[in-house]
């Protein structure tokens, strides 16, 4: 139904893609960051390099993420509004 609406379908577009985005990213880091604090525990020395990329990866997906819900929440205001808005005017 919210697809069905041509002014949140951009909206929708890039939320779903910043989603993506910071999915992979974050579960990329995710997975670097903890296999190498894995490492740690056994008693060897971590990869700081890795552990610095894992860093950066997750830094990367945190906004990606703030900004596709920015963008859900924009588009379910717009489809809201719209439909308030069609109500009113069926009532009048």
């Amino acid at each position: 139904m919210i697809s069905q609406n041509p002014e949140t379908l951009p909206e929708i577009k890039l939320a779903k893609t910043n989603n993506t985005f910071a999915a992979i990213f974050g579960g990329a880091g995710g997975f670097i960051f903890g296999y190498q604090l894995g490492t740690r525990y056994q008693r060897s020395t971590p990869n700081w390099g890795a552990l610095s990329a894992a860093t950066a990866l997750i830094g990367i997906g945190i906004p990606l993420a703030i900004a596709s819900a920015k963008h859900t929440t924009k588009e379910l205001y717009l489809f809201i509004m719209k439909e308030t808005l069609l109500k009113a005017v069926k009532i009048s």
